[in-house]
């Protein structure tokens, strides 16, 4: 799956038990919380919108409706804000395939069926997390967020490879690298898809092939 567990639309339930918090409700989310998931929510519209450069603090702050002081006491920056977003996304990402994955070996699926069916669930992720796409997969992110995104492509090429154990290490290399960039290629075109169908059909088709690629395999 493409560096590019939590709910498909981008993180995790922001809410944590508000018992013990100020202005908390039980079982709900207290101040601090709801301030810091306004912020995200903000933040995500306007990196998405006007770009991470373009975006101050400031704008965020007017955004979410919160006092200016709080985005440094929840994140400490808006280099941070934004690798929050994008951690959530990830945890998101991971839950989804994890789930879709699980499901299928207690049903026996293994190999280049499985890899299939974990890509078919990211991409579903993705489509539900569309409105993020153009910030995680753009050029204007902060500075050394390039190596944040090759360790997220590590991670998951190893998963991916760990899928196709038994298969000529040499061709599983070159087809998860493949793999990986196609996946991201599909999420760069979620944002100009007019409607869910679209989008299905362009990941149906980027799955087969992606299946043509790895029948080539061989152990």
């Amino acid at each position: 799956m493409a560096g590019s567990p939590g709910h498909p639309g981008g993180g995790q339930p922001g809410g944590q038990p508000g018992g013990g918090q100020p202005g908390g409700q039980p079982g709900g989310p207290g101040r601090a919380e709801i301030s810091r998931r306004a912020i995200l929510q903000a933040a995500r519209e306007l990196f998405s919108e006007r770009g991470y450069a373009a975006t101050s603090v400031a704008d965020i702050v007017a955004r979410a409706g919160t006092s200016v002081g709080l985005p440094y006491y929840h994140f400490g920056s808006k280099r941070q804000i934004f690798l929050t977003l994008w951690k959530e996304y990830q945890v998101a990402q991971e839950y989804t395939v994890g789930v879709a994955l699980d499901r299928l070996r207690r049903r026996g699926v293994s190999g280049p069926q499985l890899l299939l069916a974990g890509s078919r669930a990211y991409l579903g992720g993705a489509w539900q997390a569309r409105d993020i796409l153009p910030m995680v997969h753009g050029c204007d992110t902060p500075s050394g967020f390039d190596a944040v995104m090759r360790q997220t492509d590590d991670r998951w090429l190893g998963r991916n490879r760990a899928l196709l154990a038994g298969y000529d290490a040499d061709l599983v290399r070159g087809a998860t690298v493949l793999f990986n960039g196609g996946l991201r290629a599909v999420c760069r075109e979620f944002p100009r898809c007019r409607d869910e169908a679209e989008a299905g059909r362009l990941s149906e088709d980027a799955l087969l092939v992606f299946a043509g690629l790895l029948s080539g395999l061989r152990s």
